[in-house]
């Protein structure tokens, strides 16, 4: 293979209120690994905390501020964090419990970052891959969103991202299977609509994320 095809370019990109994506200001970053002979395309260190950065933003576009809508699984939620994952984390450091209206952004981060990026292993997929499944993980949880992955690439869905799941992600085509896991994506939102009525008012809005969330990675660098 040639050695120039194991460098990759990553570009980060930010959404505005208006919904408008850009590219960041910083450039782009290169680099590669080789694995067992095959070169798999990785973003460096840098780039994949600013992808994580970039994709929280977007996330919390998505989630907006503080809702307690009875008809919601989550129950009473701020900033896409529900109580029980916020009370959750408050006690684990021994802190006094307290409203989910008074999160702060770092507790938010650190929330999205442990429960999500890093349980999702979105760190180890190809940037497009690891926005929609972040999103993913958020919104439907860490086990059903991986498998819409697996089922995406062709692998056993047992809803835990291993080795078997993230050596088919980096040699897949990531613009097709984007395109399948947001499809399932949209069906699965459909199945709920369908077999839940209380659940019907939501559709529209998950749908609508989808549709933002398939509009921002195609302004992805490949």
């Amino acid at each position: 293979m040639d050695p120039e095809a194991g460098t990759a370019k990553t570009v980060a990109f930010v959404a505005d209120d208006a919904g408008n994506v850009t590219p960041a200001p910083a450039g782009p970053v290169e680099a590669s690994v080789p694995d067992q002979g095959v070169t798999i395309h990785v973003p460096a260190v840098d780039s994949v905390k600013r992808l994580y950065q970039d994709a929280l933003a977007l996330v919390l576009k998505f989630e907006g501020g503080y809702v307690n809508d009875p008809d919601d699984p989550g129950g009473e939620t701020n900033k896409g964090i529900i109580k029980k994952v916020y009370d959750k984390y408050r006690q684990q450091r021994n802190l006094p419990v307290r409203s989910v209206k008074d999160i702060t952004d770092e507790e938010v981060g650190d929330i999205y970052a442990e429960n999500y990026w890093d349980a999702g292993q979105c760190q180890q997929l190809p940037p497009k891959l690891a926005v929609v499944h972040f999103d993913s993980c958020v919104n439907v949880g860490v086990t059903q969103a991986a498998k819409f992955l697996q089922r995406s690439l062709g692998v056993k869905d047992d809803g835990k991202v291993g080795s078997d799941t993230l050596s088919a992600a980096r040699l897949a085509d990531v613009n097709k299977v984007v395109i399948v896991y947001l499809e399932k994506r949209r069906a699965f939102y459909r199945y709920l609509a369908d077999s839940k009525p209380k659940l019907v008012k939501f559709l529209k809005g998950w749908l609508k994320r989808v549709d933002q969330l398939e509009d921002f990675v195609g302004h992805m660098n490949p």
